[in-house]
This record gives structure tokens, sequence and C-alpha cells, in this order.
């Protein structure tokens, strides 16, 4: 493929849907947690165990190999960003922000997304991904953090 093509194969992408794609994935997390912050430090006093505002982001923000997919990839690494500021400034009303980075699950990625997959015995569920949820919400000392639930996905493809 030469410069020609890759442009045109990459501005084939709508700007709406360019747009839409961070407005899902990055504005939507921070308006909806700026939003409940007074909530989650009011859950946070008086004893409370500390608040937990755990996002959900990929393993495709972290990659920068995952051709053919900028705006997602983007979105996602600006997810993981995001939550790591938002953790480090709403640490003073004791609310802690992680994020999950899911690796490839045959439930949404098919096709060649797949072949990056180390081979196992089997495939992953959402199971694995609410698994990291409960530890992130029950552990009080973790915050700041991305755990990546990929099934050694990136030990093959390593992140960043």
């Amino acid at each position: 493929m030469n410069a020609k093509e890759l442009q045109q194969m990459l501005f084939a992408e709508d700007q709406r849907e360019w747009l839409s794609t961070f407005n899902t994935n990055v504005s939507a997390i921070y308006f909806t947690t700026v939003a409940f912050l007074p909530l989650l430090q009011k859950c946070s006093g008086d004893g409370h165990a500390k608040a937990s505002v755990i996002i959900i982001a990929s393993m495709s923000g972290l990659q920068s190999r995952l051709s053919g997919y900028f705006s997602y990839s983007a979105s996602k690494a600006a997810t993981i960003h995001l939550s790591k500021m938002m953790a480090y400034e709403f640490q003073v009303f004791n609310v802690h922000i992680n994020s999950i980075a899911p690796g490839y699950f045959p439930s949404y990625n098919e096709g060649r997304q797949m072949q990056l997959v180390p081979v196992g015995e089997e495939n992953g569920t959402e199971s694995e991904v609410v698994q990291g949820v409960l530890f992130l919400a029950k552990n009080r000392f973790v915050t700041g953090e991305v755990l990546n639930i990929d099934k050694g996905e990136s030990l093959c493809n390593p992140v960043n």
C-alpha cells in the first residue's frame, strides 16, 4: 500500500463517526463521572468504603499496532489517560478511579483481530471482565491503574 492509498482509506472514515466515537468513549465518561462526583465523595465519607469508578477501556488504547482502527484506538487511549487524570484529581475526595483494558473477546471481535490472541484452551468471556471489576471495586488501595484482562495478549503484542 502506498501513501495515497492509505490516505484514501483513512479519509474514508466519516468525521461524524470519528466524533461520535470520541463522544461515546471519552466525553460521556468524563461528564458522567463529574456529574456524580459529589455523590461519590459522600459515599466515601463517614466510614463508608472508598467510592470506585471503573472505566472499561480496551487493549486498543495501549497498543500502536492496530492499523485501521484509528478513531477507536485513539479514543480508548484518551479514556485511559482521562481515568489516570481523574484518579489523581479526585483522590482528595477519597474516590478511586481505575480502568480495565480487555483484550479481544469473540463476543465483539471477529476475524483478523482474533489472530492476535494467544492460542489457549478457551476463549475469554464477560465473566473475566466482571472478576476484574469486582477486584477493583473491593480494593481500596488501587487507584489510577489499568488492569489488562487479555489472556497474555500484551505479552505477544507489547503495549506502548
